[in-house]
């Protein structure tokens, strides 16, 4: 608390500065007078250095000389953006009475703070990186050398959450390039000396490192944290941002929070989304990798060429923003199989996916054996219909592996994967290495009933082994669906066919290729839109719709999406248009 006395041996314009001061200790303040904005005291020695204006003398206060430096109110916004870029915060005071009011002779005109300005906080666009977004972050160092953070930009509106090792500090750093880092004031030695560290490794690229603000240790306060975040997201829990066990990032939050605010001079009412980060949903980048892709600067430390430049076609400085931060911080996305993630491998999906890969190695046993010693890791592993499959096979019971053909233990291999019974069979080129006749047999034990309740995904260059046993086809072209279809919707819709030549093609046709070198007897592949009224007569040939999918999409699709067709189902066929930039 202010002593009454204690600035009473200065001027009444100099006790309003001080006690103004007084509130802002860090911070340089801006202090209105007429056109100017006046800094004094150590503050207008610190700006006269930074800004390389002019310092000066006003007068005494208490007895001494007033350093003065100032800078002109229309060109206010340059000043701040160089002491931003420097890492300095700025309080600007205005005036807020009237020269002429009631009691303004008997001292100066009232003012205070209007506004704070911080190299985490910014949201006036002339302060802001066209294409960089000003990131606030807090740190709070917990026990169990753990950490949690929390960070904002306050022009984007959603805050997030993440915990970790205090090992992993400099990549997480590194991932949020913050502007600005908030810090308890009680920070021990060590753990200010691994910050330092964690910001010069992770921050190397950008220049000058984001500056360290320290604020008061009863802000970093979980329960506070978790109140205020539920107050913020209007929210009675935090389950529904799976943020409810977070407690030291709850902790940064807190003092995350209240600085913005303070900041800003009014609550974050905007604020009203909330992500809690996670070590395994991201990419790795280290610093050294971004550095070395190039990713948002040079080698040299200028802008471009880099990846962003050539990507950054965005028409706002908000866009180029979010663009920068996929960049920099990929999600990694998740793949989920049967209500599992696999990368987790946990024991109750694996008993549930069977995994047949082109290159496989048996254990010198016989079939027999092989059931006895690891049939048991599938709980649905069916004895009878293992028997079954090498029996259709032609795969000896009693025989040791060492002693079969490359063919026969493929064979072999097949019919443990079709007898397990996962829910789900991943099975890659299953029929090479088999002869004609086995490929025959594989598909007739594909479509046979046991089998059609289960997914099964095949990997193969081999398609015409699979045209009689699938029900239903999707064609991806770079990682989009651009067909959906049925089997039979494709026969209904398509006839495919060898013209004996050229001459000879349907004039409905939609694709055609030649099967060798161009002449008048050369035969002719084709693919043509099938007249409604006519049955099926031939199987769909995969190679061939693919091939006419690649050439021919936009007529091909449209014949199978016709709404013309017989059965009345919605187009269900389609081809990415080209886009327009946003």
């Amino acid at each position: 608390m202010t002593r009454p006395d204690e600035f009473a041996a200065h001027t009444p314009m100099m006790q309003q500065y001080l006690r103004l001061k007084k509130d802002y200790p860090d911070t340089l303040l801006f202090y209105r007078m007429g056109d100017f904005y006046e800094m004094f005291y150590g503050d207008a020695e610190k700006a006269a250095q930074l800004l390389d204006i002019t310092l000066t003398t006003r007068g005494q206060s208490a007895g001494q000389p007033i350093p003065m430096a100032g800078v002109p109110f229309h060109s206010v916004e340059s000043y701040l953006a160089r002491l931003i870029r420097l890492g300095e915060a700025v309080a600007i005071c205005e005036q807020v009475g009237e020269a002429g009011a009631a009691g303004a002779g008997k001292g100066p005109v009232e003012r205070k703070v209007v506004r704070v300005v911080t190299p985490g906080t910014l949201t006036d666009s002339t302060l802001m990186a066209e294409k960089s977004e000003s990131m606030l972050l807090a740190v709070h160092f917990g026990p169990r050398q753990q950490c949690g953070l929390a960070w904002l930009a306050v022009t984007q509106g959603q805050l997030n959450l993440a915990e970790c090792a205090a090992d992993d500090l400099p990549a997480w750093l590194a991932r949020i390039a913050p502007s600005e880092v908030l810090v308890s004031a009680s920070l021990t030695a060590a753990q200010q000396q691994r910050l330092e560290a964690a910001l010069q490794t992770a921050l190397q690229t950008a220049q000058p490192a984001a500056p360290v603000t320290r604020r008061p240790e009863w802000q970093f306060d979980a329960a506070l944290g978790a109140a205020r975040l539920q107050e913020q997201l209007q929210a009675a829990s935090l389950a529904a941002w799976g943020a409810q066990g977070c407690a030291l990032a709850h902790a940064a939050s807190a003092a995350l929070l209240a600085y913005a605010e303070h900041t800003q001079g009014h609550a974050l009412t905007h604020v009203r989304s909330l992500q809690v980060a996670r070590a395994g949903d991201l990419i790795d980048l280290p610093a050294v990798t971004r550095r070395n892709l190039e990713l948002v600067q040079t080698l040299r430390g200028e802008d471009a060429p880099t990846l962003f430049s050539l990507l950054d076609t965005c028409q706002t400085g908000m866009g180029s923003r979010l663009l920068k931060t996929w960049l920099l911080a990929p999600q990694r996305g998740q793949v989920r199989a049967l209500g599992f993630v696999p990368r987790q491998r946990l024991p109750q999906f694996l008993a549930q996916v069977y995994l047949l890969p082109e290159e496989f190695h048996l254990p010198n046993l016989t079939p027999q054996e092989l059931q006895r010693t690891e049939g048991g890791f599938w709980p649905r592993f069916d004895a009878a219909l293992y028997a079954a499959c090498l029996q259709a096979l032609q795969v000896p019971l009693a025989q040791p592996f060492a002693g079969m053909s490359l063919g026969q233990k493929k064979k072999a291999a097949i019919a443990f994967a079709l007898a397990a019974q996962t829910p789900l069979l991943l099975m890659d080129e299953p029929t090479n290495g088999l002869d004609i006749v086995s490929r025959a047999q594989f598909r007739a034990l594909m479509a046979r009933p046991e089998q059609a309740w289960r997914t099964v995904i095949i990997s193969t260059h081999q398609a015409h082994d699979l045209e009689s046993v699938l029900n239903h086809l999707w064609f991806m072209d770079q990682g989009r669906i651009v067909l959906d279809a049925s089997m039979a919707r494709l026969a209904q819709r398509l006839h495919m066919g060898v013209a004996a030549s050229e001459a000879d093609l349907p004039a409905a046709t939609l694709h055609r290729e030649p099967l060798g070198a161009p002449s008048p007897r050369t035969p002719w592949a084709w693919v043509a839109r099938r007249e409604p009224a006519a049955a099926p007569d031939a199987p769909v040939q995969l190679e061939l719709l693919y091939k006419a999918l690649s050439l021919a999409p936009q007529a091909l699709l449209a014949a199978i999406g016709d709404e013309g067709a017989e059965t009345g189902e919605p187009p269900q066929g389609h081809w990415p248009q080209e886009e327009t930039q946003p």
